[in-house]
């Protein structure tokens, strides 16, 4: 299967727009007369893309004119389009060598065509098909996708983490996914650097201050409470930092409890404060270990009290996963594993007073602890774990590839869409230039299927891969805002950046940037007028001029003058 065209009665920017997605066809549809066209191209060389990729498209233009719209417009269209959009719309489909036309009009779609087509009334998606959205942008919006779409973006995975008491599917965390990838055999194919420091940040002391009425939640325990607390951390200032960073995820998982007990009613938090009375009483001479095995011990109290309640409201209690007592055996399992690894604190740096970061190795030796860690930060708002001394760019070169292996690796369907926005965002510019290669190689190994690519993007490098009739253009304007590639006067692929930039991004005859155009022009006109500066500060301007041209245009027009 091949999506060919979409149309959209109006989505947002658009209104009566068709999309192409097709190298081998072009479509049109005249809303007014009803007429739909197909106008054959000559086909790209067999496998262009390379093996089971049956077509790429990029979406290009300038800023504003709703690239990304269009992305998340093909998703919501062919997963749930019947109930997430009110307006007509209808998609072509090549399957084998028969077209389909699913249609979502009020009335029977039936317009004139100059080819066969079998018309369907769109039901609820097109099958068999998976479709994966995902994107590098991070602006917290919510793309609201119907369920059968997987949403790899940054802005699905910067949602509000999971309450530890919540009853969640098991999952990987992400920075787990990320590491699993690294140490595969897969991220050979990036030819990237393996990132080899991990940064943990916790935000601790700031978190757990004024989330709560404290005093109301521990009543006449409240002295003891705080006694407690600050004993705590007045002594973790000065030991091991291994044993600083096991205390600090033991007292935060602490601080996640006391969240929860708030939520509950008034009589039943106050069995558990008084067990907390109760089991804190000697913390005054007690060792910080005590404190801790005091502190896990309440906690394994609450863990059985609320799994008993919660298991009675449900039937199957093997199903019952709580995400509160996996940690408490994590910080089982971490306790000894943390002590075999070389651990830094750096408490540098403004705010340090609320936070603490720990920075240790990634290498094969300590993965099984930094699985557990990764498992237990990520869900927590009070901790953050990434890879330390590498790019934005870097990380996410890995994110995207990282998720999409997991997401694909074991897939039973036989057509994929990857839906791209921005996947070259944040990347050095040799990566931009290797992005689609990377992706063309990548995909084919962990997917067995038939697979399709739609992307945006900025990127000039990404347009001189894609030959013109594999693009749609999008401009500023009311009619027509999104052109087809092939209408474009020359060629794109392996085209000259110069060109790419003038044509399809709309940039003219601009060949410098704004700051240094303006420059050029201050120079011209002192040497045609013999304005401000004199002969050696204009000599000086020249030759920092990088343009050979330029600068030999220019320091002529000195000497003639």
């Amino acid at each position: 299967m091949k999506i060919c065209y979409i149309w959209v009665e109006k989505f947002r920017n658009f209104k009566n727009q068709g999309f192409n997605f097709s190298t081998s066809e072009k479509f049109e549809y005249d809303s007014i007369n009803h007429l739909l066209f197909k106008n054959d191209l000559k086909p790209l060389p067999v496998d262009f893309f390379g093996k089971r990729i049956v077509d790429v498209t990029g979406f290009i233009g300038e800023n504003g004119t709703g690239k990304s719209n269009a992305l998340e417009l093909v998703c919501k269209i062919l997963k749930g389009g019947k109930s997430s959009l009110k307006n007509h719309f209808f998609i072509i489909t090549k399957e084998k060598e028969n077209y389909y036309c699913y249609y979502k009009p009020t009335i029977l779609f039936n317009p004139s065509v100059n080819f066969d087509l079998n018309f369907v009334q769109y039901e609820k998606d097109i099958d068999p098909l998976k479709i994966i959205f995902t994107s590098n942008v991070s602006d917290g919006r919510d793309y609201n996708f119907d369920k059968k779409i997987i949403d790899l973006s940054k802005n699905k995975n910067s949602l509000t983490k999971s309450r530890l008491f919540s009853m969640i599917e098991k999952v990987d965390s992400e920075f787990k996914i990320q590491m699993n990838f690294i140490n595969s055999e897969l991220f050979t194919v990036l030819n990237i650097k393996s990132p080899n420091k991990i940064q943990i940040k916790s935000n601790l002391w700031s978190a757990a201050r004024n989330t709560f009425s404290e005093k109301q939640l521990f009543g006449n325990y409240y002295e003891d409470y705080r006694g407690f607390i600050n004993t705590f951390r007045s002594r973790i200032n000065d030991i091991k930092v291994n044993n600083k960073l096991y205390y600090i995820l033991v007292y935060s998982l602490y601080q996640e409890t006391l969240k929860q007990l708030n939520r509950l009613e008034k009589n039943e938090k106050d069995k558990y404060i008084e067990e907390f009375g109760r089991i804190t009483d000697f913390y005054k001479n007690s060792t910080t270990d005590e404190m801790i095995h005091d502190m896990l011990l309440w906690m394994e109290y609450i863990a059985e009290k609320i799994e008993f309640r919660v298991k009675q409201n449900y039937s199957d209690e093997k199903a019952d996963t709580f995400v509160f007592k996996e940690h408490l055996r994590t910080l089982i399992d971490i306790k000894n594993l943390i002590q075999e690894i070389e651990i830094d604190n750096d408490n540098e740096g403004r705010g340090a007073r609320f936070s603490e970061t720990f920075i240790f190795d990634f290498n094969p030796q300590n993965s099984r602890l930094v699985e557990k860690l990764a498992i237990f930060v990520e869900n927590s708002r009070m901790f953050e774990i990434s890879w330390l001394g590498i790019s934005s760019g870097h990380k996410a070169y890995i994110n995207i590839f990282a998720s999409l292996s997991n997401e694909l690796i074991g897939s039973k369907k036989s057509n994929l869409l990857l839906c791209i926005d921005e996947g070259d965002l944040y990347l050095h510019p040799r990566w931009q230039t290797e992005f689609l290669d990377r992706l063309l190689t990548f995909l084919p190994q962990i997917f067995g299927g038939k697979i399709q690519i739609i992307l945006t993007s900025h990127s000039p490098f990404l347009l001189s891969d894609l030959p013109k009739q594999s693009i749609n253009i999008f401009k500023d304007q009311q009619e027509y805002p999104v052109l087809n590639g092939n209408e474009l006067e020359h060629e794109t692929f392996a085209g000259n950046i110069y060109k790419l930039y003038e044509e399809p991004f709309f940039l003219g005859n601009q060949r410098l940037s704004l700051f240094a155009s303006k420059k050029i022009n201050y120079l011209i006109k002192n040497i045609s007028a013999n304005e401000e500066l004199t002969s050696e500060e204009l000599s000086h301007y020249i030759e920092l001029i990088g343009d050979d041209i330029i600068r030999h245009h220019l320091k002529k027009r000195l000497n003639y003058d």
